[in-house]
């Protein structure tokens, strides 16, 4: 049986190291509680892959496109409870479902067929429900990441 190859969906490269996922997540915050000592939690009920990368350089490359289709005015926002909208600025409380962007490195181990193991999370924007409402993206919406220049 063949090996399973991955070829990037932006330049075309083949993947040899971790995969580099752009996710749309519908995602909800519970903070942590120091008086019970319970530990927050990040609930995602809904996670879409818009794109994959062969690697960081090729992430990098596309990340203005990709920030300005998002027409976002600031990336990789703070991890806390209430956090700037990525493209308008307003307090996003985390606590309420909201969209985020985030980058997953997958780590493929194995053949036949290969085994995704998340070694890396990192939020690319958070946005207000005004920018972004949480719910399925739109067929009509004007943010088309699909769109994207290929290299």
């Amino acid at each position: 049986m063949s090996k399973l190859t991955f070829i990037c969906e932006v330049c075309g490269g083949l993947v040899q190291g971790p995969l580099i996922s752009l996710d749309r997540r519908i995602e909800e915050l519970t903070p942590s509680d120091p008086a019970s000592q319970t530990p927050g939690s990040l609930f995602i009920s809904s996670s879409e892959s818009l794109h994959h990368y062969c690697s960081h350089s090729c992430w990098q490359t596309h990340e203005p496109e990709v920030a300005a289709i998002l027409k976002l005015s600031t990336v990789y926002t703070a991890s806390g409870l209430v956090t700037p909208c990525s493209r308008c600025g307003t307090l996003v409380q985390r606590d309420s479902p909201y969209v985020c962007y985030a980058l997953t490195e997958i780590l493929l181990e194995g053949e036949d067929p290969p085994i995704g193991h998340c070694v890396d999370d990192q939020d690319f924007a958070v946005l207000c429900n005004d920018c972004e409402p949480p719910g399925p993206l739109a067929e009509s919406s004007e943010i088309r990441l699909d769109e994207l220049t290929l290299a």
